[in-house]
């Protein structure tokens, strides 16, 4: 029965995927002190480096049949492209007991995901816009050295309470490589629209963490978020309902319009 072939198979693949103990010497260097968790195509660690004595992120590859292997080595070189502060660093790359691994700088912060959702974190407009200029500023960072993250969602931003840190490359575009949607199979060029739409919704998500339910009927975002009239307009414009942004200074600029505009209605 095909269920029960199913049921196997994943049990399988789990048992493939198992990740390595607290205590294991990686490579007679990295020694792994925390598991932080698995992703679609990787098993995260943060490990004491004993050459150094200092702690970083280690990166183990799954072994899992459907995982896109790709994704492990586009990250490796992503990264190997980007210098910034906000954004890990490739430190190290090997193989080691036929497990491919990399190597990168440690942020020690929680990511939006588990301070939303598990830690209660609330924020108003202008703290979300705020931090939101933040992770623009990076990925435009990025853009300049002509790679799309295509992945910016709240568990892939790190937030220290004041600066914000963008990581997992492994789904990053080179700017105008002809890519092809998963969804639709059609062909496309990949443009820093893509990032922008994807913060949109992110900005959504940091909105409604302060969200509190009036009412059972479902409405539209903007008739549920009490918002201002320039920071609707920008995330509609990140979202393509109204013209999209093709000018990153422009969206930078109408941002902090609403952060130094406040509670007032700014007119874009």
């Amino acid at each position: 029965m095909m269920w029960v072939k199913n049921v196997v198979l994943d049990r399988i693949l789990q048992w493939m995927d198992r990740p390595l103990p607290i205590g294991a010497l990686v490579y007679g260097r990295y020694e792994i002190i925390d598991y932080l968790g698995m992703g679609s195509y990787g098993m995260s660690y943060v490990v004491q480096d004993h050459k150094d004595n200092e702690k970083k992120l280690l990166k183990q590859q799954r072994k899992r049949l459907k995982v896109d292997n790709q994704s492990f080595k586009r990250e490796k070189e992503m990264l190997v492209s980007l210098t910034h502060e906000r954004v890990p660093s490739l430190l190290d790359s090997f193989r080691w007991e036929k497990k491919e691994f990399i190597v990168m700088t440690y942020f020690p912060f929680r990511n939006l995901e588990d301070l939303i959702f598990a830690d209660g974190y609330r924020f108003s407009e202008v703290e979300a816009f705020r931090l939101v200029r933040g992770v623009l500023s990076t990925a435009a960072y990025a853009h300049n050295q002509g790679i799309v993250h295509c992945d910016l969602r709240i568990p892939n931003i790190l937030f220290d309470g004041v600066d914000s840190y963008i990581i997992d490359f492994g789904l990053a575009k080179r700017l105008g490589e002809v890519a092809l949607d998963k969804e639709t199979k059609e062909s496309y060029v990949v443009s820093v629209q893509e990032d922008l739409y994807l913060l949109g919704h992110f900005t959504l998500f940091l909105l409604y963490s302060s969200y509190e339910e009036s009412s059972k009927e479902e409405k539209p975002w903007q008739e549920e978020l009490s918002l201002s009239r320039a920071g609707k307009e920008i995330i509609e414009r990140m979202l393509e309902i109204q013209e999209p942004y093709h000018d990153m200074a422009l969206l930078l600029q109408h941002i902090d319009c609403v952060i130094e505009g406040g509670s007032q209605d700014v007119v874009l």
